[in-house]
């Protein structure tokens, strides 16, 4: 079942640890097929296929915490099909103290044009994209306050590039910050 997106996010999941965002293994990764309404999902103790409504069809017999926030991303974005939450130490200090990472650089704004929000819970992301009318492909990243980080794109190999640039992007504003306190965005 799913045998090549299985091959697909096996690979992505590899691609987190050589981008360093899988410290602990606490990282996680999956791609959806939409045809079949089926996501295939891998951290470092699971691996499992699910449907929308996280119902196992195949592999694991316990479900990854965080496989409803990824059914949440889907259902809230169609247009994704791959999905990354990475153990990213810039993007979680954002995280952990419920700040938007503010666009400094162009770094920032030629990846993901706008701030990367802080959305109040991981069921809270998809409200958080709609209503400050940011465009989920444009900006492919999001944070959950006292969290992580997640990161998306339209295959799942996108999405664990994308994390890779989220991780950049937090340490480039993250330093920046110390030095310049009172810096403002540029948007």
């Amino acid at each position: 079942m799913l045998e090549q997106l299985k091959s697909q996010v096996l690979i992505a999941y590899q691609e987190l640890g050589r981008y360093g965002l899988d410290k602990y293994a606490r990282g996680s990764v999956s791609a959806i097929d939409r045809e079949s309404g089926m996501i295939v999902m891998k951290s470092a103790r699971d691996a499992f296929v699910v449907d929308m409504h996280g119902t196992i069809l195949e592999g694991s017999s316990t479900l990854s915490s965080d496989i409803q926030t990824h059914i949440a991303l889907y259902q809230a974005f169609p247009k994704l099909g791959g999905i990354v939450r990475p153990h990213a130490r810039y993007a979680t200090i954002f995280a952990q103290i419920g700040m938007d990472i503010p666009v400094l650089g162009t770094f920032h704004k030629d990846l993901f044009h706008v701030e990367i929000p802080c959305a109040a819970s991981a069921s809270d992301l998809g409200n958080t994209f709609h209503m400050r009318s940011i465009d989920p492909l444009r900006t492919p990243a999001a944070l959950v306050v006292s969290h992580s980080a997640y990161a998306w794109g339209e295959t799942v190999l996108d999405a664990v590039n994308n994390a890779a640039a989220l991780e950049e992007t937090a340490y480039l504003a993250y330093q920046t910050m110390q030095l310049d306190p009172g810096i403002q965005s540029i948007q």
